[in-house]
């Protein structure tokens, strides 16, 4: 993953440095990006990173997740609709947030066939499921 370091001004030593995934930008922000880069090339590093949450493949299958397991665990209710419109949204925002796709993982149905895999996610994204929730209709029942 190719990753955009854009330094601070000389002037200005003590502003952090802005770290931008060139995956996350579209062509425009991406032109835009490059003509600054003419302008000062001394503020601007293009760099190859591995995501953070590469590192998340060391947790096996088993200890993540999937959006469906989660929303039953904590007994929220959302419609056919709005939990493919929720599903859209977390791993959109999974992308934006990682620069990468959440992990893919297989699991066994009632009828002890496996699913086709689905995106999984591990303990600390579970906050980001819940900002998501948010964002469509659900209903949450007392455990």
């Amino acid at each position: 993953m190719l990753v955009l370091n854009v330094l601070p001004p000389k002037h200005h030593p003590e502003e952090q440095v802005n770290v931008v995934y060139l995956t996350t930008l579209t062509k425009a922000q991406i032109l835009k990006q490059w003509e600054q880069s003419l302008t000062y090339p001394d503020r601007f590093v293009v760099t190859k990173a591995e995501s953070v949450k590469k590192l998340s493949e060391d947790i096996p299958a088993k200890d993540l997740k999937t959006l469906g397991q989660y929303l039953d665990d904590n007994k929220i209710i959302l419609d056919e609709s709005e939990y493919h419109k929720l599903a859209t949204i977390v791993a959109d925002k999974y992308r934006e947030t990682y620069g990468i796709n959440p992990r893919r993982v297989s699991r066994m149905n009632a009828e002890g066939k496996w699913n086709n895999k689905s995106y999984a996610y591990d303990d600390s994204d579970f906050p980001l499921i819940e900002e998501c929730l948010l964002s469509v209709n659900h209903s949450r029942h007392p455990h």
